[in-house]
């Protein structure tokens, strides 16, 4: 006897109680889609504790023992909330720019807390127009360009960066040195959570980590680099398809540039007369814009 289900449902069961109207209990399998094994198992304690329910989240089925009027509740009830949850896509730039030349760009921005400011963009044309002018000059530097989809109320997390080898000094029984290759991580670090409002409005829970070699160390063993490490950690609302900009992780760094004479400038003992040592500092503050929009995959 069948139960009254849709004929594309997928479905094998055998009695296991002698036929009586109403009370016969059965087995009977139907795929899934788009809910989680946890999920399925958690609505079927909560709503119907009568049934048995097990979950192949492997082959996305779901297989319930009890009654068949308790069973196409179920069906239906699941059927009717498993739909495909909406997402969204990030589009993001992360740019380090000169603390002296982000002034002229005529952002307006607005205090947020901890040091960072925001700022809704109006024209993002003329920004990166003028962005892209620093760039040529040296003023400015794009760092990262991810793109990110993120399922509704869930993180998502996505790296960009290098791993940049150094070497060590490394003893060996035999007293001589040997040199041992060791890496380290720099790049960028991006984490968002959204949770779609009403009015195509995005909550968003942002969370960035930067990390650059300021410098390169030297010592008795060698060179190894030295990491800047940057982040930040906000909450804010975006409209679907508007652009926002965050600001406020300043950066301080000093160069030492050397100028000497060919040959003299090499000797020892004598060599400081014959170089020219300078210090250049420069600030700098990155700027990351974000553009979410709403889509469903």
């Amino acid at each position: 006897m069948g139960l009254g289900l849709p004929t594309k449902a997928v479905f094998n069961y055998s009695s296991s109680v002698p036929a009586q109207k109403g009370t016969q209990e059965q087995s009977y399998s139907f795929e899934y889609n788009h809910l989680k094994k946890e999920e399925i198992v958690d609505l079927a304690r909560k709503i119907f504790p009568a049934l048995k329910v097990s979950v192949n989240d492997v082959r996305n089925k779901v297989f319930v023992f009890g009654k068949k009027a308790d069973i196409r509740r179920f069906k239906v009830f699941v059927e009717s909330i498993d739909k495909n949850a909406p997402s969204v896509y990030y589009k993001t730039w992360l740019i380090e720019v000169n603390h002296n030349s982000l002034m002229g760009l005529g952002i307006n921005w607005q205090q947020y807390k901890n040091g960072l400011k925001v700022s809704n963009l109006t024209d993002k044309q003329k920004l990166f127009d003028s962005i892209s002018g620093l760039v040529s000059k040296g003023e400015a530097k794009v760092l990262a360009n991810p793109t990110i989809i993120c399922l509704d109320e869930e993180m998502s997390t996505i790296r960009v960066g290098d791993r940049i080898p150094y070497t060590v000094p490394v003893d060996t029984a035999s007293d001589k040195i040997s040199w041992e290759l060791r890496y380290i991580d720099a790049g960028v670090d991006l984490s968002i959570r959204p949770s779609i409002q009403g009015d195509g409005v995005i909550l968003s829970n942002i969370k960035v980590k930067i990390e650059s070699i300021k410098q390169w160390k030297s010592t008795m063993a060698g060179e190894y680099p030295v990491l800047s490490s940057r982040e930040m950690n906000l909450k804010c609302k975006i409209k679907d398809g508007e652009e926002l900009v965050l600001g406020g992780l300043i950066n301080s760094s000093k160069r030492k540039n050397v100028a000497s004479l060919p040959i003299l400038g090499s000797i020892p003992f004598i060599d400081h007369f014959f170089n020219q040592t300078t210090i250049e500092e420069e600030d700098t503050e990155i700027i990351f814009l974000l553009s979410p929009e709403i889509v469903s995959i």
